[in-house]
């Protein structure tokens, strides 16, 4: 299951692999994030003052670890290297060797995840 410590443990292995170790626990800090969507679009993930959110609808077992560990990824680039996304962001998110099959997937499954958790079915 994707609790709370599942998710500090992926923050901790993408540190690891990623980011040679340069975060902290004390640096920045993650949590699950009730679902939520802003303007008609769904927010997977959020990063604010050295604290990621992400989104619940992630921690759905239908949702492949690739997937919830992208979007971790992505906010953790943007403490990392800032808010923009620029081309260095851009090129530093490719970094994540499942980033163009997460995206895939988005793109063809989380309508179905997003419509699931709106009607309250798991």
């Amino acid at each position: 299951m994707r609790d709370q410590e599942w998710l500090n443990a992926a923050l901790t292995a993408l540190d690891l692999v990623y980011f040679d170790g340069a975060l902290s626990e004390d640096d920045v800090k993650v949590k699950w994030w009730p679902f939520k969507v802003s303007r008609g679009i769904v927010i997977y993930g959020d990063y604010c003052q050295k604290q990621i959110r992400i989104n619940r609808v992630l921690a759905d077992p239908t949702v492949p670890t690739f997937v919830t560990i992208g979007t971790l990824f992505h906010e953790t680039l943007h403490h990392v290297i800032g808010l923009e996304h620029d081309l260095t962001f851009s090129f530093a998110e490719a970094q994540y060797v499942h980033c163009t099959r997460a995206a895939l997937w988005e793109r063809e499954h989380f309508n179905r995840i997003v419509y699931m958790h709106q009607q309250g079915k798991k």
